[in-house]
């Protein structure tokens, strides 16, 4: 297995980011959920085998708009849809 499939970017988060849950993590199989992002803790997770295979997420906390509840995750459960600041999102 290559070292490659473990590296991931490092995304950072800011307090007032709209994201949307990865569909591999929805929790209602209807649709996916979107929030806001209320708090964030910078590089609180690392992952990792090694040095060259280690992954760094913020932790967050989001408010789901559309089932109204606050839940603290990993950074990488969720992808940005709109920037606080409206910094332009890299996709990939």
């Amino acid at each position: 297995m290559s070292k490659d499939l473990f590296k991931r970017k490092y995304v950072s988060f800011s307090v007032g980011d709209i994201v949307q849950e990865n569909w591999h993590f929805t929790y209602f199989e209807d649709e996916v959920m979107t929030g806001i992002v209320l708090s964030v803790i910078s590089n609180f997770y690392h992952y990792g085998f090694d040095k060259d295979t280690m992954a760094v997420h913020d932790k967050i906390k989001v408010y789901w708009i559309s089932h109204g509840f606050t839940e603290e995750l990993s950074g990488d459960m969720v992808h940005i849809l709109s920037r606080v600041d409206g910094e332009e999102i890299q996709s990939g």
